[in-house]
């Protein structure tokens, strides 16, 4: 199984100006616990989590997604799972970004994601 097989299409993307209500909000209604932060026209992107945004409403919450915003591991669209697993326990995280061959992201891949292929494959 490749990374483009759990991973979800699609990131939910925001400004670096967003204001934390702006990305709680959307982070809920999206169903999503990370965001890439788009900087420099987008050349550049960084990630927020909703760990972050948690931790920001009640201890900063006049920070923006600039601030909060952190360089996150990336993986290649077409690596395998065991490749992402890797990286995952190698860098300490439960999200990687998904890339294609221009290292434009593409989706986020989490835990859980291989774990519900994982589990659908027993089945």
């Amino acid at each position: 199984m490749r990374v483009r097989d759990a991973a979800g299409a699609g990131v939910l993307s925001c400004s670096s100006l967003a204001t934390v209500p702006q990305m709680g909000r959307l982070m809920a209604s999206n169903e999503v616990h990370s965001l890439i932060v788009w900087q420099a026209g987008g050349v550049r992107w960084r990630v927020v989590t909703d760990l972050d945004v948690a931790f920001a409403a009640l201890c900063r919450p006049g920070v923006l997604a600039d601030d909060l915003a952190r360089h996150a591991p990336s993986i290649a669209e077409d690596a395998s799972l065991l490749r992402a697993i890797t990286v995952m326990r190698e860098q300490r995280t439960s999200d990687l970004v998904v890339v294609d061959t221009s290292e434009r992201p593409t989706a986020i891949l989490s835990a859980l994601d291989i774990a519900a292929m994982v589990g659908c494959a027993g089945d």
